[in-house]
């Protein structure tokens, strides 16, 4: 059984290492993507801040624009009842 292993295990040696490989390089892109996701989503939140300056927009405001544009939530039959 032991000669069957070694030679499988040569055979599959440059597949596996093929598949290693490719494994490295999807890390690096997906880290790569999330830094990019993180500049992205700092410079958007700097915008959202200078906007709210420029047009005194409160914070109030925002919120109750949020609530305004979230899709409506079923409400429960007893709203004093815990969950």
């Amino acid at each position: 059984m032991a000669g069957v292993t070694t030679h499988q295990d040569a055979a599959a040696g440059p597949s596996a290492l093929a598949a290693i490989e490719a494994t490295a390089r999807q890390a690096e892109r997906a880290r790569r993507a999330e830094a990019v996701r993180l500049r992205q989503r700092a410079a958007l939140l700097a915008l959202v801040v200078r906007t709210m300056a420029e047009l005194q927009i409160s914070m109030a405001e925002l919120s109750a624009a949020r609530r305004a544009a979230q899709p409506a939530r079923a409400k429960p039959l007893n709203p004093g009842a815990r969950q």
